[in-house]
């Protein structure tokens, strides 16, 4: 079950006891820890379709689009062949834009993509990461209450590592594959 905002609240609460803790401040102390971590790993989305058609050369992504990391045509897909097309292409103002029509017929063009870590508005909204990780936010929380303690500091420090450390070899085959490419 993934963890919402609301548990990460029971948890920070639970370390630092406060006499109030406002809504707002453990949201924004949860989207701090998305900024930070987020620049340095790689969520894989659920993949894109986008439909080709002979006379649009521009499409539109998703909002939350990090970094494309395939493209292939579900034609191929259909037949078998699960390979990745290699096209140039450019990411301009929240469009993929291809430089010329390289599919015969209408096709789907399937975009596997990674994403970018959510931003908190509620605290209903869940969290991006496995919920093991779910320390990463208590202790980072527990750090700003308690700026005295460097202890929490480190604490939060190691767990970005380990949730760094994670995805880095979570999204191995990619990471080996582009790195052999280069």
């Amino acid at each position: 079950m993934a963890k919402t905002i609301t548990d990460i609240r029971f948890l920070i609460e639970a370390g630092i006891k406060p006499d109030s803790l406002e809504d707002d401040v453990v949201l924004n102390w949860c989207n701090e820890v998305n900024m930070d971590v987020g620049v340095n790993i790689n969520i894989p989305a659920e993949p894109q379709i986008i439909t080709l058609n002979t006379s649009t050369l521009a499409y539109d992504l998703n909002e939350d689009v990090k970094i494309i990391n395939r493209l292939r045509l579900q034609s191929d897909i259909d037949a078998g062949d699960d390979i990745s097309i290699n096209i140039n292409y450019r990411i301009y103002n929240g469009q993929i834009i291809i430089p010329n029509v390289f599919w015969v017929a209408p096709d789907d063009l399937v975009v596997d993509y990674y994403k970018h870590m959510t931003y908190f508005d509620a605290m209903t909204d869940t969290i991006d990461i496995p919920d093991r990780f779910t320390p990463l936010y208590t202790f980072y929380g527990i750090k700003q209450f308690k700026s005295d303690k460097p202890e929490y500091e480190a604490r939060y420090q190691a767990m970005k590592d380990q949730v760094v450390s994670y995805y880095l070899l979570g999204n191995e085959p990619d990471v080996v594959e582009s790195r052999w490419r280069g």
